[in-house]
């Protein structure tokens, strides 16, 4: 159990490392806010395996689906940081399943079907990225 608990420390820290490398050395070389929806993605992973780690360690096994893992990691975990876990997921859904994107300038701009638009900029992007980076850096101390 305790193999597999790091096993998914390891995950979400090999997602991390993507996720910085996109975002201090491939996006600004590119400029492109397109790129930031790939920080998202392995933020995203990155927080569903740092959830598999926190729940294989209270319960020893985790569920299937996204949505039942943040509701069990909800019951024991900070309110800030499982609504961080929430948000990434949810703007990488957003992105999947919205119609149109668009940049601004360094923003990228997500409209739904009903066209509530949704931003995503660099700054939020770097504290998403440092909040993480705390959160498995927390995880790594015995």
């Amino acid at each position: 159990m305790l193999m597999q608990a790091q096993e998914q420390l390891y995950k979400a820290d090999s997602h991390l490392q993507i996720a910085e490398h996109l975002f201090t050395v491939t996006f600004p070389l590119a400029k492109d806010p397109k790129l930031l929806l790939g920080v998202v993605d392995n933020l995203a992973k990155c927080t569903e395996y740092l959830i598999n780690f926190q729940l294989i360690k209270k319960n020893g096994t985790f569920p299937d689906d996204f949505i039942s893992k943040l509701v069990t990691f909800r019951k024991f975990a900070p309110k800030a940081q499982a609504e961080l876990f929430g948000k990434l997921h949810n703007l990488n859904n957003l992105h999947r399943t919205c119609p149109i994107e668009f940049r601004r300038g360094n923003t990228l701009i997500m409209c739904t079907h009903g066209y509530e638009m949704h931003t995503l900029s660099v700054l939020e992007i770097e504290q998403y990225l440092t909040i993480v980076k705390e959160i498995i850096e927390s995880n790594k101390k015995p």
